[in-house]
């Protein structure tokens, strides 16, 4: 959208990115830090793993699609929670952010025995945690988290299959970039220009305040 966007550009139209950019400078950008939301999950991943017992092991990875910047970064994130650590992580699986495609490759990662999965966009999150369901139900105890609010993810949370997922803050980016657009219609500098709207750990403990 380069050229659509250069056009509005020329005209004086004012750009502001909520949640993913284009390449073109703009004059605000209210987005997810991916890379470091990812770090987060790696985090919170750590800790499932500790009150578990788990020092070694390998994590299985499922994302969406290759090249996609903003799982890149997910995964990029979430792996660099892992430096100096015993765990070592799976290649990562494909699954064009279907459930039912990511659900199929975890079931390959856990027969492979990878201790834990990691999700990375909602529909590797959705498969990856119904595939944990189902291997748990046999005896396993595979530890899931991963990432963006749904139906499905929130259903995996409270029956326990999916013990955390990474929930990005969209009220927060509207909110914001329409403050900045009514700033900018009136003329003002903006005070905050590149902001990281953040994301929240949504357990069994705080799922219910997650709700559409």
């Amino acid at each position: 959208c380069n050229d659509a966007l250069q056009a509005a550009l020329d005209k004086g139209i004012k750009l502001i990115y909520v949640d993913a950019t284009a390449s073109l400078e703009a004059s605000a950008t209210f987005a997810t830090d991916n890379y470091a939301a990812g770090a987060q999950a790696g985090e919170a991943m750590k800790g499932y793993l500790a009150d578990a017992g788990l020092t070694e092991g390998t994590i299985g990875l499922v994302s969406a699609q290759a090249g996609v910047q903003s799982c890149i970064d997910r995964v990029d994130g979430f792996v660099s929670a892992f430096e100096g650590t015993g765990f070592t992580m799976s290649e990562v699986q494909y699954s064009d952010g279907d459930a039912v495609k990511a659900q199929e490759l975890t079931n390959a990662l856990i027969n492979d025995g990878v201790i834990a999965v990691y999700g990375a966009n909602d529909g590797a999150t959705t498969g990856a945690g119904n595939a944990t369901k189902e291997a748990n139900s046999n005896g396993n105890s595979i530890i899931c988290v991963g990432f963006d609010n749904s139906s499905s993810n929130r259903g995996l949370v409270r029956d326990g299959s999916l013990l955390a997922f990474m929930a990005q803050n969209p009220n927060v980016m509207g909110e914001k970039s329409i403050e900045a657009a009514v700033a900018l219609l009136e003329g003002e500098a903006l005070s905050e220009t590149q902001v990281d709207t953040g994301v929240s750990v949504v357990t069994i403990d705080n799922v219910d305040q997650f709700e559409d």
